[in-house]
């Protein structure tokens, strides 16, 4: 394991993400997947507390819920997805890390769904700040 691998799976904070149809800009909380572009960026997968409970989404995994009194050990107090279809490259200085961390199994599931959407072309890249920094 490298150090660059240490970042994977940890919850951070990015703001000014929009959602998938590019509106609603605001801080988001998201879930490292991958270093980038030498190693500058994260790739990230957007969460979220607004999905369909009854259906879920292959390219959704979900996250246990807590409360407002008691947050779970990722700090979610209502049910929440990560949507590994709504994805961002973000600069690591963007990043607000939580100081949590998914478990290694639901890392590699996480991986696993993000790569099936990018494979399959059905995923939206809300923000990617490579392209910014290039320009």
């Amino acid at each position: 394991m490298t150090d660059n691998d240490l970042d994977l799976g940890k919850i951070a904070y990015v703001s000014n993400l929009p959602d998938p149809q590019g509106e609603n800009a605001k801080n988001r909380r998201c879930v490292v997947i991958k270093r980038v572009h030498k190693g500058e960026h994260y790739l990230l997968v957007a969460t979220t507390s607004k999905f369909d409970r009854e259906n879920i989404s292959p390219f959704e995994e979900r996250f246990r819920a807590g409360n407002p009194q008691q947050p779970s050990r990722l700090g979610f107090t209502e049910p929440t997805v990560a949507k590994c279809d709504w994805l961002a490259i973000v600069r690591e200085e963007d990043c607000d890390f939580t100081g949590r961390k998914v478990n290694p199994v639901q890392l590699g599931s996480l991986i696993a769904k993000t790569e099936k959407a990018i494979i399959s072309g059905q995923h939206t890249v809300v923000r990617n700040d490579v392209e910014k920094d290039e320009e």
